[in-house]
Formats: C-alpha cells, sequence, structure tokens
C-alpha cells in the first residue's frame, strides 16, 4: 500500500516509510526482501520518496526539512530510526555517512528555542512546547557507531552526556507508552543503545542570531543568562509544507513570555482551522513582498519568502558585547 498509495513531496511517504520497511524485511525471501528495500532506499514511484530523494531535499533547503518544524522533526525522526534500523540489518549499506546530514538535522529546534528553554518559535501548522527528543539522540549516536561516523559520534555523544550532567536526561526513565498511529520504539532502547556513550559534557549556548532560510525567519537574541533577563525576536515569512498565509510575522519574548498573534493550528479539518487560522487569523499578515497568493506551492500558498537584508551581529558570528541593559543607560 506504501507504494501505490499516497502523495510525494511531503512528509506523507517518510511517515508511511516504517510499514514498507517493517514489512519488507518480514518477507522470508532473501531476493523479494531485497528487492522491497530498494523501494526505501533509492526507487521512487508515483505515490512514494525514496530515502535518496529525501536526503536530496534535505541539501536543497540548507540541510532541514522545509515544513514547519513539528513535522520537519518528525521527517528526521522517522529517518534516522529507519537508516538505523536498515544498517543493523545490514551495515554494507553505509547509511549514516551518506546520508549524515539527515540525522544532524535533529538538534536544529533546540537552536529555535526561546530563552525558558521549553517554548520555540511558532510558524504553520507547529506546536508552542519544546522537548528535547533523546530518544532520537541516542538512535543517531548508535547510527554513528555503526557507521563509524565520528561527526554523528562527537555531536550526539556530547548532548546527550550533557544532558544526563545537567539533569535533564534519564537513560534509565522509559518513555510514555502511545497507542496512536505511531512507531513503538521504546524497547530498541533495550536492544540497541550502547551501555556507555562517548562525548563531552559541554554547554551549549543559543546563538545570539540565526536563520530558517526555507522559512525566511531570522531570530536575534540577547545575552541574558536567565529566562527572566533573556530577550528574543524573530521576523519571517515564506511558503512551504504545512505552512500557514504566514506573511511576514512577527514574535517577541520578554519577562518569561511569548508574546506573539499567531492564533495556532486549531483542529484540522473544521471550518474555523481550513479558512481561518490557516488563511488568515493564524499570523500577523499575509502579505509578503507584495504577494499572499500564487498558483504554486502548498495548497495555493506560494507567499515569497521574507528576504534578509541586514542583521547585527553576522549570522552565529561569536559576540563581544557585554550584558548590560539599556534600561541603565537612558
Amino acid at each position: 500500500m506504501a507504494l501505490e498509495r499516497g502523495i510525494v513531496n511531503c512528509n506523507w511517504p517518510v511517515l508511511e516509510a516504517s510499514s514498507l520497511v517493517g514489512n519488507a524485511l518480514a518477507l522470508n525471501d532473501p531476493q523479494e526482501r531485497s528487492t522491497f528495500l530498494e523501494y526505501y532506499l533509492t526507487k521512487n514511484t508515483p505515490n512514494q520518496d525514496a530515502l535518496s530523494k529525501v536526503a536530496d531535499f534535505y541539501l536543497k533547503n540548507g540541510g532541514l526539512w522545509p515544513e514547519s518544524m513539528g513535522y520537519a522533526n518528525e521527517v528526521s525522526r522517522l529517518s534516522t530510526y529507519l537508516m538505523t534500523l536498515l544498517s543493523r540489518y545490514d551495515a554494507r549499506l553505509d547509511l549514516g555517512n551518506k546520508y549524515s546530514h539527515i540525522p544532524k538535522a535533529l538538534s536544529v529546534s533546540y537552536y529555535l528555542t526561546y530563552p525558558n528553554k521549553d517554548e520555540t518559535v511558532l510558524f504553520g501548522d507547529g506546536h508552542r512546547a519544546y522537548h528535547p527528543d533523546f530518544d532520537s539522540y541516542e538512535m543517531a549516536y548508535v547510527l554513528g557507531k555503526i557507521a563509524n561516523n565520528p561527526q554523528l559520534i562527537q555531536e550526539f555523544g556530547a548532548l546527550l552526556n550533557s544532558s544526563i550532567s545537567n539533569k535533564s536526561y534519564d537513560r534509565a526513565k522509559l518513555g510514555e507508552r502511545s497507542y496512536g498511529a505511531a512507531v513503538y520504539r521504546e524497547p530498541t532502547h533495550l536492544l540497541w543503545d550502547l551501555p556507555t556513550i562517548e562525548g563531552s559534557v559541554k554547554d551549549y549556548p543559543l546563538p545570539t542570531t540565526d536563520r530558517l532560510p526555507y522559512a525566511g525567519m531570522t531570530i536575534q537574541r540577547n545575552l541574558g543568562t536567565t529566562e527572566k533577563e533573556g530577550l528574543m525576536g524573530f521576523v519571517g515569512g515564506g511558503a512551504h509544507v504545512h505552512g500557514h498565509a504566514t506573511g511576514m510575522a512577527m514574535e517577541l519574548y520578554g519577562k518569561g513570555y511569548v508574546l506573539g498573534t499567531k492564533a495556532g493550528r486549531g483542529t484540522y479539518t473544521t471550518d474555523l482551522h481550513e479558512n481561518y487560522y490557516r488563511l488568515f487569523a493564524a499570523n500577523n499578515t499575509v502579505v509578503v513582498n507584495g504577494a499572499s497568493e500564487t498558483a504554486d506551492s502548498w495548497v495555493s500558498l506560494g507567499q515569497n519568502t521574507v528576504m534578509l537584508e541586514a542583521v547585527e551581529p553576522a549570522l552565529k558570528a561569536k559576540t563581544y558585547f557585554r550584558p548590560q541593559s539599556f534600561i541603565q543607560h537612558q
């Protein structure tokens, strides 16, 4: 069914891929099994994108999956899981080296969080709450070890060890059991996770300026060290799958609170979501660079992307400004 149903050029093929791969691996005939696995690895169909096409889509969008963050994270999460599963089945596939940029995208959402560390920027059909995906960090670390990829080992080893050190992650705690339409992965931690993790313990400071190109988003923060002192904001807007009529939207953060006019996603298929939140009231504006709708893109919401003209300091540049309050110098 995965090969004959569904749509391409979005997250659907990845969501269906766990069924495709699981059923292919269950086939007794090795030749038949190999034939069907190629539909996940390299062979596209009118209804299913292969991993190679998915990986290229990441590269064409700066190493990120260009959808609102919940969907983007799920594509990276599921793809990392399937790459690890197949690498355990046949390490010669070398998926951890061929497509290492996919698991690397798992940590991007952290750099989009507000100073309170439990809320994130909201655009398109997204969610406000932020939860570190330690489950996928473990998976990416295992994939790195199988592929002997030093970048994956170092990046996710350090993320895991640092989180264990600051007590934000407990490897002994079992995740919640979900009976929804999702892949149940908790047993893999007992069977796959490594007993020890290599990686340094360090801080992960958030950049003063950052950018999410496909969403036309530029983020700026101050150097406050607490959630009350921290200030942050973004301006952005662009067309992407599961985007709304974003327009040139803005959010601001201060005193521990987010100030944004994003109405949220609401409930899918309702009139309120389809004809109000998705198209108009979910954001500040519905016009970007003089255009609010085109004939192409996702559901005719092909707005132009907000273009960055200038930013200070430069994107992800190391800053040397001393923390200070503007109020003290009025």
